[in-house]
């Protein structure tokens, strides 16, 4: 087999490790996801209530490895989505999000979700008061513009309604 440009070879038997290519970081690069995450950490921050129309995107700088949504506010419950519209959907039929109880409950956190994301969204479960919330995550080296076999998608949004 020729030798060609970007090829590596191994140091002590000068084998090809590879050949033809160099797998770096992405979607089938394992590795990526095992390394010790780069941290991602927001300070306190506020959620629009459900009846604003509005939604709180938190975009993460890469993919994430893993996130963590925390409720702070000791009266509202948090809705959260890795879609736009699913966290803007009725609560009582067809809303595909998490709720996330107050800080005064014992669920006021989603603990380490293991999901590969770009972006999650956000929003009070009250009609018209905020909902203040903080987000941990761990990222990869994996940038969002990289592409899979069924194209770009690092939103979690492919199958969600």
């Amino acid at each position: 087999m020729a030798t060609q440009p970007g090829d590596t070879r191994d140091p002590k038997t000068n084998q090809l490790i590879y050949p033809g290519f160099q797998r770096g970081p992405g979607l089938h690069n394992a590795s990526s996801y095992q390394v010790s995450a780069i941290p991602f950490l927001t300070g306190n921050i506020q959620a629009p209530p459900a009846g604003s129309g509005m939604i709180m995107a938190i975009h993460f700088p890469t993919v994430t490895s893993w996130f963590k949504i925390d409720n702070l506010d000791d009266k509202h419950e948090l809705r959260f989505s890795l879609n736009p519209s699913g966290s803007a959907a009725s609560g009582s039929y067809g809303g595909n999000f998490n709720i996330i109880q107050s800080a005064t409950g014992s669920w006021n956190t989603t603990g380490q979700l293991s999901y590969k994301a770009r972006t999650v969204y956000l929003r009070s479960d009250n009609a018209v008061q905020p909902c203040q919330f903080q987000v941990s995550a761990g990222l990869t080296h994996v940038f969002h513009d990289l592409s899979a076999s069924a194209g770009v998608n690092w939103s979690g949004s492919a199958g969600i309604g």
